[in-house]
Formats: structure tokens, sequence, C-alpha cells
């Protein structure tokens, strides 16, 4: 229930994450949590 609450929040914090860790690499926000939602939607539908 806690997971479901939280997912937007967690799906933009990653994207975030990314992109300060790439640091030199010009990676669009949009784009990196495009990717880490979808990562997160495989991972929540072969979990749940």
């Amino acid at each position: 229930m806690l997971l479901r609450q939280m997912s937007m929040l967690t799906i933009i914090a990653c994207g975030f994450t990314f992109v300060m860790a790439a640091g030199g690499f010009d990676m669009s926000i949009g784009n990196v949590t495009g990717l880490v939602s979808m990562i997160f939607t495989i991972v929540l539908v072969s979990t749940s």
C-alpha cells in the first residue's frame, strides 16, 4: 500500500538522481524520468 502511495514521488526522485549522477552528460530530466517510470512500472507489475 505504501509503495503505491509513494510511487510518483519515487519515480521523480529516481529520475533526478540519475540526472545529478550523470554530471557531465547532457541528459534531459523528462527523458530520464520517462525511463525510470518505465523501469519502475515493469518492476511493479512483475512483483505484484
